[in-house]
């Protein structure tokens, strides 16, 4: 009897781990639990206010042991990034208006869609360069006070 009954239990595992595998069970898995992880932060951000780090830029240079010779080749970097990012958008906005002008809305909404996203990189790059610049980790409301350095210098 207890031949028979581990025998079917063998099969209905195997069946069971065939049939995990062949619905991607693990990957459905993590992707639920990473996506609530974003819900929850995205949902709560007065929570992940309160959770964050509390740091001054020279306690994040000490923490990350950062030269002054890097803060210098991050700044530089961080400006060309902002610039390449910047050109790639007007690049995209260019061709995706193009596009719907010549009724190709799926294409022209394309490479809008691109130009947003090389726009918010333009908009991070610049971001961090001018924290590197000021030697501060202040908020985009200061960032946004400043605008004759919304575009870095990559020549500095």
């Amino acid at each position: 009897m207890t031949k028979i009954r581990d025998w079917f239990a063998k099969r209905g595992q195997a069946v069971t781990d065939k049939t995990k595998k062949l619905v991607g069970y693990e990957t459905t898995k993590q992707f639920t639990s990473d996506t609530k992880t974003i819900a929850t932060v995205v949902l709560t951000p007065k929570k992940a206010i309160r959770e964050a780090r509390n740091e001054q830029f020279s306690d994040a240079v000490k923490r990350l042991g950062v030269t002054e010779d890097d803060l210098k080749l991050n700044y530089k970097n961080f400006a060309w990034l902002c610039w390449v990012s910047l050109a790639f958008a007007i690049f995209s906005l260019t061709i995706g208006t193009s596009f719907l002008f010549h009724a190709k809305v799926f294409e022209g909404i394309s490479a809008i869609s691109i130009a947003t996203f090389c726009l918010a990189n333009s908009f991070k790059f610049s971001f961090r360069s001018f924290q590197i610049k000021h030697q501060s980790l202040c908020s985009v409301r200061t960032w946004c006070a400043t605008r004759a350095e919304w575009l870095p210098n990559p020549l500095l």
